[in-house]
């Protein structure tokens, strides 16, 4: 019984609906609405593609982004480890170290590069978990040298295990092509700490 008016119920539910689009579809403009549908795909089209063209663009971007911060961290670690690999370096050997970082950050824009090595001297100073540190000597790239001297900190783990370290710095403004999800600049920056291989330090000459 009870599914005998639940189908009747059904019934007369949908007539009026059917008899509606009927009347509708009658009418010459709305009737041609209603059944065309080669403007669909196009519409559809138009209300995607944006969104599908900023998240393409987007994603180049922050991709070009990742590849930048992890080329700074190269060209830090290895302009360091050059450094610290000699006995003793001048400023000709020291401009030519400092010219490989453009080759390290190719094939991006290298006019941000900002570079800086120094030689610290480890103290038994210590402050907090670091130790301080002397400035023996220090060169820059489109970034300020150290004053000879001047006092930094030295994570313990590092100091404990030399009497000199060779501390490098570098820095890279990144620029977004597009600038759909990553809207300005952004700044890398990294810094590594290298032992002197061939001597307790390197003699700047």
């Amino acid at each position: 019984m009870t599914r005998i008016l639940s189908a009747g119920t059904s019934r007369s539910a949908s007539a009026p609906q059917t008899a509606c689009a009927r009347m509708l579809r009658k009418l010459p403009l709305v009737g041609r609405f209603i059944d065309e549908q080669r403007g669909v795909a196009a519409v559809e089209f138009a209300l995607i593609a944006p969104l599908m063209v900023t998240a393409y663009l987007g994603s180049v971007d922050l991709t070009q982004a990742v590849m930048a911060d992890r080329k700074v961290s190269v060209m830090a670690s290895s302009i360091g480890d050059l450094v610290a690999q000699t006995e003793e370096i001048t400023t000709s050997e020291i401009n030519n170290i400092f010219d490989i970082a453009n080759a390290l950050m190719s094939p991006y824009d290298t006019s941000s590069i900002k570079l800086r090595v120094s030689s610290l001297e480890i103290t038994n100073e210590k402050q907090g978990e670091k130790r301080k540190a002397k400035v023996l000597w220090s060169d820059g790239k489109s970034k300020p040298a150290y004053a000879k001297d001047t006092i930094l900190l030295v994570p313990e783990s590092i100091a404990a295990n030399a009497s000199t370290v060779i501390f490098t710095e570098a820095n890279y403004t990144f620029t977004p092509l597009f600038g759909q999800i990553i809207t300005s600049a952004i700044d890398f920056e990294d810094s590594y700490y290298h032992v002197p291989r061939s001597s307790d330090s390197v003699e700047r000459k």
